[in-house]
């Protein structure tokens, strides 16, 4: 992993990558510079120079890379191999001690490629003497040592604290720090600001005067100091500053003197304390009714009984309890009977009876317990005393009640034995006026209680509902008015009654509200209603019905409306740093429709209004325009000729940039390196996929097959080696940066790549030359050194050297080839030595002489037989014997003849 760069003085640069040493010729005499490439160095230098001397080998040292120290505030500084760090903190500013002492700010670059991290500063602390003594009681009276720094600190003397040192505040005399405060305070007030400097002054805790505390009698109660939880047994003693004391009465019902509690605290403020004795209370005798409560729970009702009653100056209070009243003689539902007091020597509390008369008993209270109307014209009071009441104290003589609106007094009943509970029908009365009820208990002529209760019965109207429209799904609109001819009526009426709205779709309620009786009137007045589980273009019915406070109801008005489009379902697709694909889904019950249409209202954009294709309930829309890493909010509403529909939001922020400028190049025929634009704080994962995008695995990992080949870097290069020739691979950029605590990610770029197949180094001996498609003049030499796979694309090729194509027995040669795939080559004629092709060139002239005279021979042989044949057939034709036998010598003579010539 050693870079570097080598120069040579002759002209010729080149760069080497993934070895220690350089092997390349150079001039004699001339001198080398290997230079490191950025973040390398050699020992605390760029640069090496060597000189060639002739018949030497230059060799270059390594490469180290340098070390990184992250500084406060974030800012990074490059160290090179053995160089040292010292860090210096701003003025008014230093390391922590423990950090400083331990030298955790020196660093030095022993080993390649570390990383350090400066230690924080903080803010230097100072105390001064003023501070101090102003924090004590007095400033005139200084009281107070600062320990840790010096044994005393004057009003005029200053001293600086280091972070993470501390001091503690001593009190002198007779002051003292609060409870709770230790008075050791730390110098680490806070951390690094590069934007600010200087020191600060520390806060120290203050100190106060102790309280001297007096206990007046400690044997009549316990007391306990809040530090530590410690039970005081002096009657003398000094609190600290907000240190509390508690006392308690020991006899039950005892209370103090001062506060007629038998508790007492006191906190430490700086003043003295002082706490009394403890003191029996009041007591009384009482006998109340049983229909009475008092305000103390220590008294039981018909039981005559001597109790104490808590703390000094209390009321001793008797109340009827509910639903009931005392007698006319004492009205009212509850009676004070005395309290308290201290005599005239503000000294002693002293006993005090009180007598409570038993005639002032609490009589029951009539009550309406139920009216119920059969009719227009008739209702059925039901009333009485409370359920508990008892007869034998008394029971009224009769009850009478009232017609509260324009109807006549009517006597319930005279007869009370149907007690506690009575039922009356009245009957005649006025349909179009509400009844409210008073009815009167008569105990008498001395006591007559009146019931301060009433019931309410009247006509229940249906109201007058008018248009009904939807918004959506989640608003209904309607009009309303009542149906009341009388005004005066209506008045009465409208705080007694409340309508119930409902949205139904068949029995069942989707959703209910309720309107009061006040906000309904003669005129049709506008209302909404919120509903939520509704179905898109669905109808529905909008019921009201009238309820008395009862929750009575009469008669229910129904009208029927459709609802509009629900919210959509809106998803998005990041497509590009300025594009993002919205995909809008129809809600329940909605169908395509060739007049539905869209409003889409994006931020900082104005709102589009267009008619989108919906295919099975789904549509795509296209936001472009947009800016890298702004977040955006998007709201899109469906409407139709009819309304308008629910708004559906979504909020997004665009991702950043994508990688740009997209530059491939082939370090080897079996690898791939992968440039672009940086992009500043970004980062990068870039992933090596098949053709078909389907992740690949790391090849330097083979024990691990699911490991992706992946790499994340914030650089602008990515190096994939280990791959496979004449192979179509793809390559998956994604940006990702953190803006304000959010990573976002960028649309992912595809980069496709196809392998080189042939390498020039396959046809060693060989030289190449363009040639044209359909041509046979050789152009320029082919200096490339990777091919890719195209039997199109053909080369001519020529021997190098002392070497010649090797010839056929036609004297000729195949010097045409083309990479057909992976380390493939069309085939082609081979070079050989030219001694070779001599010896060749001669065997093939012997091979064809031979041949030529074989084929003489052979037509010599068959002009000879042919000839001998004919002479014979001539022979046979003669005459006699003895010519055959003549002929037949002299055609063995002949023959005989022919033998030294064949």
């Amino acid at each position: 992993w050693y870079q570097r760069r080598v120069a040579i003085t002759a002209g010729k640069v080149e760069e080497f990558t993934n070895q220690d040493y350089v092997n390349n010729p150079g001039l004699p005499q001339k001198t080398m510079t290997s230079t490191c490439k950025d973040g390398f160095s050699y020992n605390q230098q760029t640069t090496e120079t060597k000189t060639c001397i002739l018949g030497t080998q230059i060799v270059f040292g390594e490469c180290l890379a340098d070390c990184t120290v992250t500084r406060n505030g974030g800012n990074t500084e490059s160290l090179k191999y053995q160089d040292t760090f010292t860090g210096v903190c701003p003025d008014g500013k230093d390391y922590l001690h423990d950090d400083k002492t331990a030298g955790k700010h020196k660093f030095e670059c022993s080993t390649p490629a570390t990383t350090f991290t400066e230690p924080p500063c903080y803010d230097i602390c100072k105390i001064s003497g003023t501070n101090i003594f102003s924090a004590g009681v007095s400033s005139s009276n200084p009281n107070t040592v600062v320990m840790g720094v010096t044994t005393f600190l004057s009003t005029d003397t200053d001293k600086t604290i280091n972070p993470g040192q501390s001091v503690t505040i001593q009190c002198q005399g007779s002051n003292s720090l609060a409870i709770g405060e230790s008075g050791t305070v730390s110098c680490v007030s806070d951390s690094y600001d590069a934007s600010a400097s200087g020191s600060e002054w520390l806060s120290l805790p203050k100190c106060y005067n102790k309280c001297y505390v007096t206990i007046a009698d400690i044997s009549s109660a316990t007391y306990v100091r809040s530090a530590g939880n410690i039970t005081i047994t002096q009657d003398t003693l000094h609190l600290v500053y907000n240190e509390t004391i508690t006392a308690t009465c020991k006899t039950d019902g005892e209370t103090f003197v001062s506060s007629s509690t038998s508790v007492m605290t006191e906190t430490c403020q700086g003043s003295d304390i002082n706490i009394n004795s403890c003191r029996a209370p009041c007591q009384a005798s009482v006998v109340p009714d049983k229909d009475m409560i008092t305000s103390n729970t220590n008294i039981v009702p018909d039981t005559f009984i001597t109790k104490n009653i808590i703390g000094l100056n209390v009321e001793f209070i008797l109340s009827c309890k509910d639903g009931y009243h005392f007698s006319s003689t004492k009205a009212g539902t509850s009676q004070t009977f005395g309290k308290c007091t201290v005599d005239s020597s503000g000294n002693n509390i002293y006993r005090k009876d009180i007598d409570i008369d038993k005639t002032n008993i609490c009589l029951g209270v009539p009550v309406i317990k139920s009216i119920d109307p059969s009719g227009n014209k008739m209702v059925t009071v039901t009333y009485g005393l409370p359920d508990d009441f008892d007869a034998t104290k008394g029971k009224p003589v009769s009850f009478v009640g009232k017609n509260y609106v324009d109807g006549p007094d009517a006597e319930l009943t005279s007869d009370v034995s149907c007690l506690p509970t009575c039922t009356k029908d009245l009957s005649s009365l006025d349909a179009e006026k509400p009844l409210q009820m008073v009815i009167t208990a008569n105990y008498g002529d001395s006591v007559l209680i009146s019931s301060p209760q009433f019931k309410d019965v009247y006509p229940l109207r249906e109201a007058v509902v008018g248009t009904v429209t939807a918004k959506g799904t989640s608003m209904v609109t309607y009009q309303i008015s009542d149906s009341f001819s009388d005004n005066s009526f209506r008045t009465a009426v409208q705080a007694l009654t409340t309508y119930k709205i409902m949205v139904k779709k068949g029995s069942d309620v989707s959703v209910s509200g309720t309107l009061a009786g006040g906000d309904v009137n003669g005129s049709p007045t506008n209302k909404e209603l919120a509903t939520t589980k509704l179905t898109s273009k669905t109808t529905y019915q909008l019921v009201v019905r009238t309820e008395n406070k009862d929750g009575k109801y009469g008669g229910e008005v129904s009208t029927s409306f459709t609802t509009g489009y629900g919210p959509p379902s809106v998803t998005h697709e990041l497509i590009s740093s300025t594009e993002n694909k919205l995909k809008i889904d129809l809600p329940d019950g909605s169908t395509d429709s060739s007049t539905l249409k869209v409003k889409i209202e994006v931020t900082g954009k104005d709102a589009v209004e267009k008619q989108l294709t919906f295919t099975n309930g789904k549509a795509e829309h296209m936001l472009t325009g947009l800016v890298a890493k702004n977040s955006y909010t998007v709201k899109v509403t469906l409407f139709d000729g009819e309304s308008a529909g629910d708004v559906s939001t979504i909020a997004f922020t665009q991702g950043p940039p994508e990688a740009s400028n997209i530059k491939v190049i082939f370090p080897t025929i079996t690898s791939i390196q992968v440039t672009w634009d940086p992009i500043t704080n970004a980062m990068f994962k870039v992933k090596l996929a098949d053709k078909d995008g389907a992740p690949l695995p790391n090849p330097s990992r083979k024990r691990n097959t699911n490991n992706p080949y992946q790499v994340d870097t914030d650089k602008s290069e990515v190096l994939f080696s280990g791959l496979k020739r004449n192979t179509e691979y793809q390559v998956l950029i994604t940006t990702e940066q953190n803006i304000d605590g959010k990573l976002l990610t960028s649309k992912e770029h595809v980069e496709s790549v196809t392998t080189y197949a042939c390498t020039k180094e396959d046809k060693p001996g060989f030289k190449l030359y363009a040639k044209s498609q359909g041509s046979d003049v050789k152009g320029d030499e082919i200096t490339d050194k990777y091919f890719k796979a195209d039997s199109n694309t053909e080369f001519f090729m020529e021997c190098t050297g002392e070497t010649v194509f090797e010839v056929d027995a036609n004297l000729s040669y195949d010097n045409v080839t083309s990479c057909t795939g992976a380390n493939a080559w069309a085939p082609h004629s081979e070079c050989v030595n030219k001694e070779e092709v001599s010896n060749a060139e001669g065997r093939n002239v012997g091979v064809i002489v031979g041949v030529i005279l074989a084929v003489i021979l052979i037509l010599i042989i068959l002009i000879v037989i042919i000839l001998f044949i004919r002479r014979k057939r001539k022979d046979q034709r003669g005459n006699g014997a003895g010519a055959s036998k003549a002929k037949k010598e002299k055609s063995t003579d002949c023959d005989s003849a022919l033998i030294p010539l064949l």
